[in-house]
């Protein structure tokens, strides 16, 4: 079970030792900085080690090791049901924050980012995929239509929001029942739909799309597999413990969405698919153009983890750099309508400061590498100058 999402997220402190038994849902670790969140056992078992793991997400996190034993004590039996709607604006913070709720796509405490939104008037809902062309998100909605709607209005009941609004796919098919249940629940809401581009996810994209300015629309943006777990948090009481994980790719034999144990080594839910059909060339996690790759099959399901691509080599595209040709794709591509040439071409001759501003605004989402004729990894490059900007920084 890993103790850290992101890279930059601060550390925890393990309050259970080796040998120690616990039960579902118990308290591992508890979150010492801002930024970190609190790690519960996902299972019942005994304690039988700590050390460090390589992330999915490419960094080194500390780790605990439980061995299952014992009785499902959460799984299975009916869920506690909680009053919400008498819970005051702080109630509903501290139970994020002590059941260890985050944003799953960002790997942020969602409590802080309700606090830090209080300014904010909309809560947008984002079911446009980071994960290209897995459903991943409007599935969720789908299947858990009512606990999302809920806990919209749980985050509205928490701040000063005053309405939610649901970034759908256009293509994404009926919404009757999104519309049923929300006015059941007398939620304020409109839908906005988009046409299925990417990288149409990232929150100046959809604010942009909505406002016509990247920065014109205040809202604090949410995934439905966030607000799933919200509303289990605060109606149930139940941690963060389970995990939505799309697999794909043509070297998986069965693509599948599955709702598994965090801390689940990557390789379960590859045999629980039928296994590979193939060699896979890679296994990429979350969106194959922006995320890393993995080689360990024994690496854990995180709170981040949302996807999983084992790409055969013509899906991955792989051939040799070029010389660029100067064709001018890779500024067509970009969203942020940045010239990715001219950043590159200053990066490789080691005067990166010349074009800081345009490092700050890429969003990385490596549209431009995609379309590169000549197979330069722009994004690559633009990703490690960021790094060390920061790096430098601090």
């Amino acid at each position: 079970m890993a103790l850290r999402e992101h890279e930059f997220e601060a550390e925890t402190e393990i309050i259970v030792h080796e040998g120690q038994e616990v039960c579902e849902g118990q308290l591992l670790a508890k979150a010492l900085g801002r930024n970190a969140v609190n790690v519960h056992a996902p299972v019942p078992g005994i304690i039988r080690k700590q050390l460090s793991v390589q992330s999915t997400n490419g960094f080194v996190s500390r780790a605990i090791v439980i061995s299952l034993v014992g009785k499902f004590n959460l799984a299975g039996y009916p869920a506690e049901n909680k009053f919400w709607r008498t819970l005051n604006r702080n109630e509903i913070l501290y139970i994020l924050q002590d059941r260890g709720i985050i944003r799953t796509a960002t790997g942020q405490a969602l409590h802080r980012l309700v606090a830090d939104h209080q300014q904010a008037a909309s809560l947008l809902v984002n079911v446009l995929d980071m994960e290209v062309f897995s459903g991943f998100e409007a599935s969720i909605l789908n299947q858990y239509t009512a606990e999302v709607v809920k806990a919209c209005a749980m985050l509205l009941q928490a701040s000063t929001m005053t309405e939610v609004i649901f970034a759908v796919n256009a293509q994404a098919g009926d919404c009757r029942r999104l519309h049923a249940e929300a006015q059941a629940n007398k939620l304020p809401y409109r839908i906005e739909y988009f046409s299925p581009r990417y990288p149409h996810f990232f929150p100046n994209q959809v604010a942009e799309a909505l406002t016509g300015h990247k920065s014109g629309l205040s809202a604090l943006f949410v995934e439905p597999s966030t607000l799933v777990a919200t509303y289990q948090a605060i109606n149930s009481n139940i941690p963060y413990l389970n995990q939505f994980v799309f697999l794909g790719g043509n070297a998986l034999k069965q693509p599948s969405l599955l709702k598994v144990r965090l801390g689940t080594p990557i390789g379960k839910l590859i045999e629980e698919c039928g296994g590979f059909v193939g060699t896979p060339d890679t296994i990429a996690v979350n969106n194959p153009l922006v995320n890393g790759y993995i080689e360990d099959l024994d690496m854990p399901v995180t709170k981040t983890t949302r996807a999983l691509w084992l790409l055969t080599r013509p899906e991955t595209r792989q051939s040799q750099q070029e010389v660029c040709m100067r064709c001018g794709n890779c500024i067509k591509a970009c969203p942020e309508r940045l010239n990715p040439y001219f950043m590159n071409t200053f990066i490789m001759a080691g005067q990166a400061s010349l074009v800081t501003a345009q490092l700050e605004r890429c969003s990385g989402c490596a549209a431009c590498s995609y379309v590169c004729s000549s197979r330069i990894p722009l994004s690559v490059h633009f990703k490690q100058q960021q790094k060390a900007g920061a790096t430098h920084e601090n």
